[in-house]
């Protein structure tokens, strides 16, 4: 691998929430880099995935919805 340490990431994805990878840091910035990239974890099993997508997704709606209740009371 070029002789570079490898990046270890988390994957926010849907399809794999909290799933951790290694890349190399060439290839996180979109760069010809050497390509390298493994999954760390195994994968989850279906339901717990599914969990995982639901929680995230939550989160996001409700800190969208927060930021949408700030940026309103600030207009006022």
């Amino acid at each position: 691998m070029n002789g570079r340490l490898a990046w270890l990431q988390t994957s926010w994805t849907e399809s794999n929430p909290l799933r951790r990878f290694s890349v190399s840091p060439k290839l996180e910035r979109g760069k010809n880099g050497c390509g390298f990239f493994v999954w760390v974890d195994i994968e989850m099993p279906h339901r717990e995935r599914a969990m995982m997508a639901w929680l995230l997704r939550t989160k996001r709606e409700v800190e969208d919805h927060i930021g949408r209740a700030r940026a309103k009371g600030k207009k006022l």
